[in-house]
């Protein structure tokens, strides 16, 4: 009787795992993505968990909002991050979004309450200028804009965003921000994408106010 030799190598079929673990690479793989663009921020809040947990255990004992006052630090380099990615994939609008939705999210989960307000500047035409305003504060605010002495109020209902443009804008301009107990003043470059980032973390008695510009 012959015996029947076996044939070295893999089958050429897929066995019945193979779909399974091709669908398993897909999801690691945007995974991957997601991380790779917030991967400091993210570095930022599991730092951050060890701080947050020592009140849950030491409940007698009122801690310093170190890890806050951390991540305030933190967030004026990433929000401005945020931006110069949006910049590069053409989606700055939908990028700041994002990051916002993302900070929200991640300090919610550490029982602290995450809320902004932004502004970004950018050239549209030879003297034109265009602001957009996003506002994720929780409530509906008025923006008031003042561009070398042209005022624009500008209504932004919460969780959304809402632009204005002004023309004959000079080469290197002024602009005050206002809006609730907040008003900064700077001076940008018209070529130049700008943005004001407004933010406030609040947990129990703790609450931080701050904003990266430029």
């Amino acid at each position: 009787m012959k015996r029947k030799r076996m044939k070295k190598g893999g089958s050429s079929q897929a066995g019945p795992g193979s779909s399974q673990l091709k669908g398993q690479n897909e999801t690691e793989s945007r995974s991957s993505q997601l991380k790779a663009q917030y991967f400091i921020v993210g570095a930022i809040l599991v730092c951050s968990m060890f701080f947050m947990a020592v009140p849950r255990f030491m409940p007698l004992i009122r801690q310093p909002s170190a890890d806050i006052e951390y991540i305030s630090v933190n967030l004026q380099r990433e929000l401005p991050n945020a931006l110069n990615l949006g910049l590069n994939e053409s989606a700055m609008l939908g990028h700041m979004t994002n990051f916002t939705h993302f900070m929200e999210d991640a300090m919610l989960e550490r029982y602290t309450n995450y809320t902004s307000v932004w502004l970004i500047a950018e050239n549209i035409s030879a003297t034109g200028l265009n602001t957009t305003v996003g506002n994720f504060m929780g409530e509906d605010v008025s923006v008031t804009i003042n561009v070398s002495g042209t005022v624009k109020v500008l209504p932004v209902p919460n969780g959304t965003v809402n632009s204005t443009s002004f023309s004959s804008v000079a080469t290197a301009y002024n602009i005050t921000i206002s809006f609730s107990d907040q008003e900064e003043t700077f001076e940008w470059a018209r070529h130049k994408v700008n943005l004001y980032a407004f933010f406030q973390l609040d947990r129990g008695e703790d609450e931080i106010k701050n904003y990266v510009a430029g």
